[in-house]
């Protein structure tokens, strides 16, 4: 068998991969060790919750200098901001077009949520009407909301 890529993981990162992959063209398989933990997935996209020296990040798109600074060699200090917004743009596209949409923080601004399990950090409270705060300023994602009609 050839490939022109060969994707490692089946979670949301790996599977949006192929699926862009195979939009360009490319003959793309995907390898992955056992069932999928998709079912677990929080709906949030990860894009930068932390700075290398440990520097909590309210903001990802803000903190982009600081990171390029820090890490020259990391995947978005190589992409840049607008490549990044680009590729975040496409993934809510291409959700939408099979029925999920995704709304990010107006302000672009990161996110806490309740982990999967329904694990609540220590770094993290609750308010009364529910919304997940930090006590600690630890950990932040980018909130995408997930609305389907099924």
């Amino acid at each position: 068998m050839k490939f022109d890529s060969v994707i490692i993981g089946g979670g949301v990162a790996g599977l949006s991969c192929a699926i862009r992959c195979a939009e360009a063209g490319l003959k793309t398989t995907v390898i992955a060790a056992g069932q999928s933990a998709l079912h677990f997935s929080s709906g949030s996209i990860d894009v930068l919750s932390r700075l290398p020296d440990g520097q909590p990040v309210a903001n990802p798109f803000a903190a982009f200098d600081a990171l390029k600074n820090q890490s020259p060699d990391h995947p978005y200090s190589k992409l840049g901001e607008q490549a990044t917004r680009d590729a975040l743009a496409w993934y809510q596209s291409m959700m939408e077009e099979r029925g999920i949409y995704l709304t990010a923080q107006n302000d672009d601004s990161n996110h806490l949520r309740v982990t999967p399990m329904g694990d609540i950090p220590f770094n993290m409270a609750i308010t009364a009407n529910g919304t997940p705060v930090s006590t600690s300023g630890r950990g932040a994602r980018i909130e995408l909301r997930c609305s389907c009609d099924y």
